[in-house]
């Protein structure tokens, strides 16, 4: 309950808002399919912090922040993606959500983990304000505990099936079955990336784009049969790998075949540009 320090008004605010915590957390339990959760609130540190118009809406906290938490990414469509919701409970260990107001709090509402505490946060002067912010996006900090961040391993998980395609064609177009590609460093990749302008898209950047490129012209190379059997033959290991290189001999990318394996390699500078020509001349390494 609330501090007795706190005036009778907020005391009995604070009174009927406790009342629809219990509610809001079987909410949550049932949308995670988990136990256990628990809220906390310093209900008189938050009042102390907060502009003087703003103190009587001390209940708010409960309906407008945590009884809207999941409703909200409803209606945002963020639990829509299978992947949220696993990064959620992975990242939520300790199962428990605190509400505070914090000076560097980002935006309106920042909603983050914090090891494994669920925090609602938001700046004292922005309490109460654009509330439905709350739940728009997944918590900063969830990871499904994988070594990317979770956008990047969205963006992994929506280009798997060109992925997946796009070796099935190379391995049609070469006759082999078991043809694997893997990026060489994969968070080193994407940082390049990313001062190219192409944030977490490692996934579109490599398995569609570099990848596609690399399929359809194998698919044209290999219509001859004898390039078709001197390109299997270069590739013993059956793997392909990309790469990152600033001593990359060429403006765009360029490819090779290196112990057994057939490497696509790109300088900073050079990445995500002229995709469409990876793979265009590996006749000239045969």
């Amino acid at each position: 309950m609330a501090a007795p320090a706190l005036p009778l008004t907020v005391r009995k605010g604070l009174r009927d808002a406790e009342a629809k915590i219990a509610p809001a957390i079987a909410e949550i339990e049932k949308e995670f399919g988990i136990t256990g959760v628990t809220f906390e609130c310093n209900w008189a540190e938050v009042y102390s912090k907060l502009p003087g118009d703003q103190k009587s809406n001390l209940p708010v906290i409960v309906e407008s922040y945590l009884a809207k938490w999941v409703p909200n990414m409803k209606y945002y469509n963020v639990l829509n993606d299978p992947l949220n919701k696993q990064a959620i409970v992975k990242t939520w260990t300790t199962k428990k959500i605190v509400f505070r107001l914090n000076p560097e709090a980002k935006g309106y509402v920042h909603v983050l983990f914090e090891n494994g505490v669920l925090v609602i946060q938001c700046k004292p002067g922005n309490f109460y304000c654009n509330v439905d912010d709350c739940g728009r996006h997944v918590p900063e900090g969830a990871s499904t505990g994988s070594q990317f961040p979770l956008e990047l391993e969205r963006n992994f998980a929506e280009y798997e099936t060109q992925h997946k395609e796009n070796l099935a064609k190379i391995e049609k177009a070469l006759g082999l079955t078991g043809i694997t590609f893997e990026i060489v460093d994969p968070m080193a990749v994407a940082a390049v990336a990313a001062e190219r302008g192409y944030e977490n898209r490692l996934g579109e950047i490599c398995f569609s784009w570099y990848l596609g490129g690399l399929a359809s012209n194998v698919e044209r190379l290999a219509a001859d049969d004898m390039v078709k059997e001197a390109i299997a033959a270069a590739m013993p290991t059956k793997k392909i790998l990309f790469r990152v290189n600033p001593s990359c001999p060429k403006s765009y990318h360029n490819e090779l075949f290196e112990n057994g394996a057939l490497v696509i390699e790109a300088p900073p500078g050079g990445l995500c540009s002229n995709v469409d020509s990876t793979g265009a001349d590996l006749e000239q390494l045969l």
